[in-house]
């Protein structure tokens, strides 16, 4: 009976000790093979790097007729894109890329409601004019042409007309980790992983 609770014991010692060992080669070939950031997936390895979700950039990049268009993604992708942050694996960064070339890409300065032409506004030049434009003019005029930038549409806004949307060519997901350089005195950027895909 002794013999037997030895036995047991032994190997609920050994079970434990192989478990961790499991997990701890499972992670090195997840960060070798996937660029998983060391700080997950069990933990090995975290303190002696500074390589944490926190430490990489995602960037979308928009490329349309007129060149190449930084650009949020939105807040509901917000699970998406801490996924594709800590394991950027190529499946991970193509299923953002896809769902993110499925949006349509509206002007920043697109606002679904207009202002009533009826209620003038407050320095009375009518129309819902901006300050320091013209009454009547059109809003597509207010933002600098060279400096374009670009959002999702949201689900329940109207449709804007077919000038404020960008045609987007190809998008371009980028994922790239901050680091210290050799000398400790500045940062510099890694790149771990791009997908460009066409509509």
């Amino acid at each position: 009976m002794l013999r037997c609770d030895q036995m047991r014991d032994r190997i609920n010692l050994a079970f434990a000790s192989l478990l961790l060992f499991g997990v701890a080669v499972v992670q090195i070939v997840r960060v070798h093979t996937t660029g998983q950031s060391a700080w997950k997936g069990g933990g090995f390895g975290m303190f002696a790097t500074s390589d944490s979700p926190d430490a990489r950039i995602l960037r979308c990049v928009l490329i349309g007729k007129d060149g190449e268009h930084r650009v949020p993604l939105p807040k509901k992708f917000s699970k998406a894109i801490m996924l594709t942050r800590t394991v950027p694996s190529e499946h991970n960064v193509t299923e953002l890329c896809r769902a993110a070339l499925a949006l349509e890409w509206v002007r920043e300065d697109y606002v679904a409601v207009e202002p009533l032409e009826s209620q003038p506004s407050k320095d009375d030049s009518g129309g819902g004019a901006m300050p320091g434009e013209a009454t009547g003019r059109s809003s597509t005029s207010r933002i600098d042409q060279a400096n374009l930038t670009y959002r999702a549409l949201g689900g329940k806004e109207p449709h804007p007309p077919a000038e404020l949307l960008l045609e987007v060519q190809k998008i371009r997901l980028e994922v790239w980790r901050i680091r210290l350089d050799s000398t400790g005195t500045r940062f510099e950027l890694v790149h771990l992983r791009s997908v460009t895909l066409a509509p």
